[in-house]
């Protein structure tokens, strides 16, 4: 990794400790190293009018979001296991169906109380940002 580390022009590590590690291992020259730290910028301004409603009633009350494709590796069981005793919190789950869906459906999605369970396939990026923002919590249990 040391070579590949001297002929990049810059390295991005997601936070100060990685960078300051690095330099301390004395690993890259402090000039070619920054951070750039990870996380969901707020809504910059309210959504236009999209002729979307699906997603507004999730917006107004409690929900946990999971954004990724539905497939058997994402352990979406899981997820729905940990969250079906909690009846204050809803789910909702962005994203396409992968290998397993139809299993995650039956098995795991079909257990889940359907009033609490909000899935969509695909959103517009001022939605996505709006449900990032309003969840209380984003879990990815893969």
């Amino acid at each position: 990794m040391r070579r590949e580390l001297l002929k990049a022009d810059v390295i991005v590590t997601i936070s100060e400790w990685t960078r300051l590690r690095l330099l301390r291992l004395k690993l890259v020259d402090a000039d070619k190293c920054v951070a750039v730290h990870l996380g969901a910028t707020p809504p910059h301004s309210p959504p236009q009018a999209s002729g979307r409603t699906d997603i507004g009633r999730w917006l107004t009350e409690p929900y946990v979001l999971f954004v990724g494709r539905i497939e058997a590796r994402k352990n979406i069981g899981h997820l729905v296991e940990a969250l079906r005793p909690l009846s204050q919190l809803n789910l909702v789950i962005v994203g396409e169906p992968g290998f397993g869906y139809e299993d995650i459906v039956d098995r795991h999605l079909a257990r889940f109380p359907s009033d609490r369970l909000c899935i969509l396939s695909r959103v517009p990026a001022y939605e996505l940002e709006l449900l990032y923002h309003n969840a209380i919590a984003m879990l990815l249990p893969s």
